[in-house]
């Protein structure tokens, strides 16, 4: 049977990804928080010379559940109101 993989630019890349990943839920475990396994993950991309930007999504989220944003507004408003939020001194 010839095997069917398609390789990609973006093997390695996404193999070390994966295995950071794997070998963090194996330390780590099931059970925590997601900012948690974000911040850990985040070690072992440096392990890994992955170099990352953490992302403002969570504080998007965080907003929105304090009801700074109506979740009822598109999520472009929403973004505009947070930016705006995050502004003001």
């Amino acid at each position: 049977m010839t095997e069917k993989r398609i390789k990609t630019p973006h093997d390695e890349l996404t193999y070390k990804i994966i295995g950071c990943a794997m070998a963090l839920h194996r330390n780590r475990g099931p059970g925590h928080r997601e900012n948690t396994y974000q911040r850990d993950l985040g070690v072992y991309f440096e392990e890994e010379s992955l170099h990352t930007k953490h992302s403002d999504f969570m504080k998007f989220m965080t907003a929105l559940k304090r009801k700074d944003l109506s979740a009822t507004t598109s999520p472009i408003s929403s973004l505009k109101k947070m930016l705006w939020l995050k502004s003001k001194p």
